[in-house]
């Protein structure tokens, strides 16, 4: 698509406010069950701590974001979601980046993406890309939810 382009993240105000609109607006979350401050917001995005991370750009309007993370896994985060722009956005990653060296039992060795259990529409995707799920992840109750 000619009209998708990938805005790599530097930190400026524009960007701080145009990932936190995002941030907002994102249906689903798998680091944050609440909306960090704006503040907190901008210190995450100054400390920036993926590989890499990009504004998916369509018509000059972000409409998501793509990160690489040392692991090999990789979080795209759509507004609105289709095969086409989640082809892009797989397409980039592949095509402009390398996986990290295999560490058994620490870093795969191939690129993964990560999705929330209840994305349905982005698991609807990826399976019509002919993608495969390879894991399931489960979160533990913090401790004092265990004690009597």
């Amino acid at each position: 698509m000619k009209d998708i382009k990938f805005e790599e993240v530097v930190n400026t105000k524009k960007q701080i406010n145009e990932l936190y609109t995002l941030l907002k607006n994102r249906a689903y979350g798998i680091s944050h069950k609440e909306l960090p401050s704006f503040e907190e917001h901008e210190n995450f995005v100054r400390n920036n701590p993926y590989k890499h991370w990009f504004m998916v750009i369509k018509n000059t309007k972000a409409i998501g974001a793509i990160y690489l993370n040392y692991d090999n896994s990789i979080g795209i985060n759509i507004v609105s979601m289709s095969e086409k722009i989640m082809s892009e956005c797989i397409n980039f990653a592949i095509n402009n980046f390398s996986p990290e060296a295999e560490k058994k039992s620490k870093i795969s060795k191939d690129m993964f993406i990560n999705v929330h259990a209840r994305n349905y529409e982005m698991i609807e995707v990826l399976k019509k890309m002919d993608m495969k799920p390879i894991q399931l992840s489960y979160r533990l109750p913090p401790k004092d939810q265990n004690e009597n």
